[in-house]
């Protein structure tokens, strides 16, 4: 491993000046403590408060298809929706940069220091059903999908809180791809009123786009 190569494997990628925090699991222990605790705590908050009110609420939005963000924010569901948002912003981009995807971070780190919509990020909640006597397999990889010379155009990857998913995806703008199915979810351009997605299906990709996973 190469100098340059040992420092980037022990900084967080967020700051890019702190060492990441190595007493963290999972997506923290790509950031530094101060990114994790206290750039990115309201993120986690407001995404925790969002999932209790679903986890709450899920029989009477899964008959309705859909929920209104003023319900789990009721002060200011447009701030909600934006903390949410950045949450799976900093949870995809750290799963990118612990696999070493060759995707550029920078507009995810101005994002998430910014407090600002990630453009390319929106998010799909989706109702995960599962027949009698079924086991649900789900895997935790983060789904790329790539040109002929290997630039990443898409990255998508899900959350599962059963029976809750939070499907997050990075569609690079331009990319000749077409979105996954369902209402996209994104705080620059959303109604308070989200309808629910799919869980199953996935785009289908062009020619000239590879597929892989990670």
């Amino acid at each position: 491993m190469s100098a340059d190569r040992a420092t980037t494997a022990v900084t967080c990628w967020l700051c890019r000046a702190r060492p990441v925090d190595s007493g963290a699991s999972g997506a923290a222990a790509s950031l530094c403590a101060l990114c994790e605790q206290e750039l990115t705590r309201p993120y986690a908050l407001a995404a925790q408060t969002f999932f209790d009110y679903l986890s709450s609420h899920w029989q009477m939005i899964r008959k309705l298809g859909r929920f209104d963000l003023s319900k789990p924010f009721p002060g200011d569901a447009r701030t909600g929706a934006l903390l949410v948002h950045l949450h799976f912003v900093k949870l995809l981009a750290c799963k990118l940069h612990t696999n070493d995807v060759p995707l550029p971070l920078e507009s995810f780190a101005v994002a998430l220091q910014t407090r600002r919509a990630h453009a390319d990020v929106t998010l799909r909640i989706a109702d995960v059903r599962v027949a009698p006597g079924r086991l649900l397999l789900h895997d935790a990889e983060v789904r790329l999908l790539c040109n002929q010379d290997g630039a990443v155009q898409s990255a998508r990857w899900t959350e599962l809180r059963q029976p809750i998913a939070i499907k997050v995806n990075y569609l690079q703008h331009g990319a000749p791809l077409l979105p996954p199915p369902g209402e996209a979810w994104h705080p620059d351009r959303q109604r308070k009123v989200v309808r629910l997605s799919p869980y199953v299906g996935e785009a289908t990709a062009v020619a000239g786009i590879q597929g892989l996973r990670i």
